[in-house]
């Protein structure tokens, strides 16, 4: 082996220093700024250079190599970054204030709302109310629900056809994607169901997050093969090109159902509200045995089985009232031949959600035995009309008391205050403010028909004009897009002159506003106080004749179109049993239709009962008047009998 030195030179100190010097890069001017800031206790003034630009370059090259200008900049920058911050915080809240005034006018529109409600501090016991006899109801008003409306809406919209007939497009798509379709498919239509911000957000959602249905077919991992990785590429292409254009079109599709669907569950729910009455035992009874009958001898026996349970006018009346009341929450075609498919649904959810399925099944066979026999019995009376009787609902405290002649009316389909607002918005007077406010709100607004309508919408619910004057006047953009254009460019042409005299013709606006309320205040008030009038007289029940004063009265209606003169003769010689009979029907019929509105043949009588009493009352209206004329004839009779007893009276004091 062979030696091998190495040796390594020692640099001295001063060696190093004059290296690094020699390489060094810095200006010639630094060494001499150096020497002069590094003087000690010596000052230097702008006398020590020669002019401004060199004390400027010296300056600047000592702020650069000490970082002095990065931070200047960097304060510049933080500066006008403050000021930009400054500007949006004022814009904000300038916006602020703008929401806020329109937030404290609906926060007015609520504490006028709420001071019109009574409240008392007082405890109020409230009893537990028990379920309704099923003595007195058949099917009993529904008027409480486990789910909201908007929420029994939403799912009778899943569950119709049409929904259906979406899912069945879908679904290829979904097989194609997801590894489990029918829960995707279930959550697309939930998303669809519920979402607020429109089928465009719904399809972006879906094409940013897919996984929102469901897992996705195939994997994205390298150690899974090639195979899943393109079957995942396939299902994400799909979601994209596929996927998002059907669910946003869904989605649309639900949002425009959406209200139809609201308002068929407002109306299920208010014809839920009527009642069914109950049968008695003896109409049962008839109804059974003519079933039988019917079931053993067809058609022919049927009709025979009913000609005689129909000679009972007590049973035809119970068993109208059913019907009528069946026609009333069901449809006039429910629980018959003619039944077609909006029939077999409002059959399926007007009835009550947990009523138990045999209980069920015997109400579909009893409703159905009514309706066949409420046929027969229409048929029998447009033969006939001297069968025509009224329906007149079973009354279980009664006994064999007789059923009335017109039913009192005490369930409508409904509240005064609904009516009131139809009526209200129909009266004479409220139409003239309405086109007058219309006739100024064409020269504010563009679609001026629409801003009425919002503004009728909220007189409607209940907020006050002053409010929505008030809001109108703060914000008419918001009612709808104004006539001409604010910006500023377009202030001194024809569009900025036309928004000028649109905002120039807002209070105007407001008078008639004001205007309307009054006449809609006046006119609702007037027309509550109408129908509760109304209903007070319409639930007064015209009371029932026996089968002796029935005969009686048929015979006076005989003899009063063939002879009216004979009709005193024949009133003097009824039974004083059966006068009072006629004297309270006739003192009923004047306290619901007014007095000798019958006799007098008034037309609007017929308002006063409802359409399904309407063809009964039109036929008993010449017996009914001849009643009342044999209560006159009567009365005046009675009248000159005590005359004639008082004059006897006198005669016999004078002759005394």
């Amino acid at each position: 082996e062979r030696n091998v030195w190495t040796a390594k030179q020692v640099e001295a100190e001063e060696d190093r220093t004059a290296r690094i010097e020699r390489e060094s890069h810095r200006p010639d001017l630094f060494k001499q700024l150096v020497e002069r800031l590094s003087r000690s206790g010596a000052k230097t003034t702008t006398l020590d250079y020669e002019s401004e630009p060199s004390y400027q370059a010296h300056a600047r090259d000592f702020a650069r190599l000490r970082g002095i200008d990065q931070l200047a900049e960097a304060a510049v920058g933080i500066g006008e970054g403050a000021a930009q911050r400054l500007a949006w915080l004022s814009e904000k809240r300038n916006e602020l204030a703008k929401l806020w005034e329109r937030a404290s006018v609906a926060l007015g529109f609520a504490i006028a709302r709420e001071r019109s409600v009574a409240y008392s501090d007082q405890r109020i016991e409230v009893l537990a109310r028990e379920p309704a006899d099923e003595r007195h109801y058949l099917l009993a008003p529904v008027t409480h629900f486990a789910r909201p409306a908007e929420e029994d809406a939403r799912l009778a919209q899943l569950a119709s056809p049409v929904v259906k007939e979406r899912g069945g497009a879908l679904r290829p798509v979904l097989e194609r994607i997801y590894r489990d379709p029918n829960t995707a498919l279930a959550k697309l239509h939930d998303l669809a169901s519920v979402s607020k911000t429109g089928s465009r957000a719904l399809g972006d959602v879906l094409e940013q997050s897919p996984e929102q249905l469901g897992l996705l077919r195939g994997d994205a991992a390298l150690g899974d093969g090639e195979a899943m990785r393109h079957e995942r590429a396939a299902a994400l292409r799909a979601v994209a090109d596929e996927l998002a254009p059907l669910a946003r079109a869904h989605a649309a599709a639900f949002k425009k159902d959406a209200e139809t669907f609201g308002i068929r569950e407002e109306r299920r729910r208010s014809h839920m509200a009527l009642s069914v009455p109950a049968l008695s035992e003896n109409a049962m009874a008839r109804l059974g045995e003519i079933e039988a009958v019917r079931t053993r001898g067809g058609e022919g026996a049927y009709k025979t089985a009913f000609a005689l349970a129909a000679e009972d006018r007590a049973v035809v009346q119970e068993i109208k009232a059913v019907s009528e009341a069946l026609t009333a929450r069901f449809g006039w075609s429910a629980f018959t031949e003619k039944a077609d498919v909006v029939a077999e649904r409002h059959m399926g959810d007007r009835m009550p959600e947990d009523m138990d399925p045999q209980k069920l099944a015997e109400m579909k066979s009893v409703f159905e035995s009514v309706r066949r026999f409420a046929d027969a019995q229409h048929q029998a009376e447009r033969q006939d009309r001297s069968r025509i009787v009224a329906p007149a609902p079973y009354r279980a405290g009664a006994g064999n008391a007789v059923p009335p002649m017109l039913p009192a009316v005490t369930e409508f389909r409904q509240s005064i205050e609904d009516e009131a607002r139809q009526r209200a918005l129909g009266a004479s007077h409220y139409r003239q403010q309405r086109a007058a406010l219309g006739e100024i709100a064409s020269r504010i607004w563009r679609d001026p028909a629409a801003v009425v309508g919002k503004i009728e919408e909220l007189l409607v619910k209940g907020f006050a004009a002053e409010r929505i004057g008030a809001a109108m006047s703060a914000a008419p953009d918001a009612y709808g897009a104004m006539r001409g254009s604010g910006r500023m460019v377009d202030r001194l042409l024809a569009t900025g002159r036309e928004r000028k005299e649109a905002l120039a013709a807002l209070p105007a606006a407001a008078v008639e506003l004001q205007a309307l309320g009054s006449a809609y205040a006046g006119a609702l008030a007037a027309q509550g106080q109408a129908i509760a009038e109304e209903r007070r007289l319409m639930a007064i029940a015209i009371p029932g004749l026996s089968r002796p004063a029935q005969d009686a009265l048929t015979r006076l209606t005989t003899e009063a179109n063939k002879n009216a003169r004979g009709l005193n003769a024949m009133v003097l010689e009824l039974e004083p049993k059966i006068r009072e009979e006629f004297a309270a029907v006739s003192k009923a019929l004047d306290a619901r239709f007014g007095r000798n509105a019958i006799a007098q043949g008034e037309k609007d009588a017929i308002n006063r009962v409802p359409a399904a009493q309407r063809p009964a009352f039109e036929a008993m209206g010449p017996s009914l008047k001849v009643l009342q004329q044999a209560v006159r004839v009567d009365a005046s009779e009675r009248i000159q009998s005590e005359r004639r007893a008082r004059s006897m009276n006198r005669a016999r004091g004078m002759t005394r």
